[in-house]
């Protein structure tokens, strides 16, 4: 990505909505920015490497494949789209964000850019239990107990953690 047509001045800006880390299936509304009063008009893009992208604000468009957005002309931010994350199992999605604030002289001259990339992982699902059994059934107090149980992990990492406990 990136634009290097429009000077190598860094055009300060705001990226909110995107989320440290993602829940699968669920949709976050993105709105990019521009921070600094030097530039009247702009421009943008973004691209995602998983999940799509829907619902393009005012002076946005999406492409056909929903993985990239961007101005349908020079215009002022903010920008707005929305990114529904892939679903379970897709792991960590990278997010590209070009910026260009222009001082709209018709001319490539005082306009600035700046480019981002953050990668953001899955959020990590919870395990769980099923099947679970207390043996012997019934117990006495001077039985030894045993703890039987299936172990899930939707992310297939390994059991760890606070382990099993009980009493007699």
């Amino acid at each position: 990505g990136g634009c290097s047509c429009h000077g190598s001045v860094i055009v300060p800006y705001s990226l909110s909505g995107n989320p440290i880390s993602y829940s699968p299936g669920t949709t976050y509304s993105l709105s990019v920015d521009m921070t600094s009063g030097s530039f009247s008009v702009g421009g943008f893009s973004i691209e995602v490497t998983k999940g799509t992208l829907s619902n393009p604000g005012t002076n946005v468009k999406i492409n056909g494949q929903a993985n990239s957005a961007t101005h349908t002309t020079r215009s002022t931010p903010p920008w707005t789209v929305d990114w529904t994350a892939p679903s379970q199992g897709s792991g960590t999605m990278t997010l590209n964000l070009d910026v260009v604030g222009a001082n709209a002289n018709g001319q490539n001259s005082g306009d600035a850019t700046s480019t981002f990339s953050v990668q953001i992982p899955e959020n990590n699902q919870p395990p769980s239990v099923s099947a679970v059994s207390i043996v012997p059934s019934p117990a006495t107090t001077t039985d030894t107990l045993q703890l039987n149980y299936a172990y899930s992990d939707p992310d297939s990492d390994a059991e760890s953690g606070a382990g099993k406990r009980g009493e007699n």
